[in-house]
């Protein structure tokens, strides 16, 4: 990795891969073995990545707003871009740092460095990259064009770059739903094709419909996801 920082273009791309897959290639072999891990710790640690990439997404949108001047205009948009982040707080905070930790704590031997690397150091991984995302196309999308010019319709690339991120996140959800359960929710299957359809079919909507839409959406399927975890919990004796 530090060699990648002495060297320019393509051989510093190449060396820093090549780092990473030996990162990776090193947490696939090395889970295995029994690590003293403090499940509390390990767990805050990570939620603290997710707390820090959502805190990123707001300052990318408010900091295009608070450039422009605030306007009902900008208001509209930027309270539209907002309701996405509060959203995927609700996505994530709801229970899976509750779930995630408990699991944890209760993987005995060998089985806690894999559940470590499956639930958090790789698990996580999709959900930091889907709202680190989000962010960018937050700030190059959402508060570039759709802040500063509501009105407009998002072009086809900026829709896509959206729908990526937000399944990213979705499917890193849905990870660690199967490491921990062994079952994968409907809703969040739906919720990624119910936002690429709208984003899709809504390009002659303008931007901040758009993304109200998608805050919409993600609403309704977390509703129906955490309805069926206080069941769960409530029959496992859980409150």
């Amino acid at each position: 990795m530090a060699a990648g920082g002495f060297v320019h273009g393509d051989a510093r791309t190449g060396l820093w891969i090549t780092a990473a897959l030996i990162n990776v290639a090193g947490a696939m072999r090395g889970a295995s073995g029994e690590w003293v891990i403090n499940p509390v710790h390990f767990a805050e640690r990570h939620t603290l990545f997710v707390i820090i990439s959502l805190g990123e997404a707001l300052v990318a949108i408010g900091a295009t707003a608070s450039d422009l001047g605030l306007t009902l205009r900008i208001l509209v948009g930027l309270t539209s871009a907002t309701a996405v982040a509060c959203v995927v707080w609700w996505v994530y905070f709801a229970f899976i740092p509750d779930v995630t930790e408990h699991t944890l704590e209760h993987a005995r031997g060998s089985q806690r460095g894999t559940a470590a690397r499956d639930l958090f150091t790789f698990g996580h991984f999709p959900i930091v990259v889907g709202i680190v995302g989000y962010a960018v196309v937050g700030y190059a999308v959402v508060a570039k064009h759709m802040v500063a010019a509501p009105g407009h319709a998002l072009s086809d690339a900026d829709g896509w770059l959206l729908i990526g991120a937000l399944a990213i996140l979705i499917g890193g959800c849905l990870n660690i739903q199967w490491h921990v359960r062994r079952r994968l929710a409907v809703e969040r299957f739906v919720a990624v094709a119910l936002i690429a359809a709208w984003v899709l079919v809504g390009d002659s909507l303008a931007g901040w419909a758009v993304v109200f839409g998608i805050a919409g959406i993600l609403a309704v399927m977390q509703s129906i996801t955490w309805r069926r975890f206080r069941e769960l919990a409530e029959v496992a004796g859980v409150r």
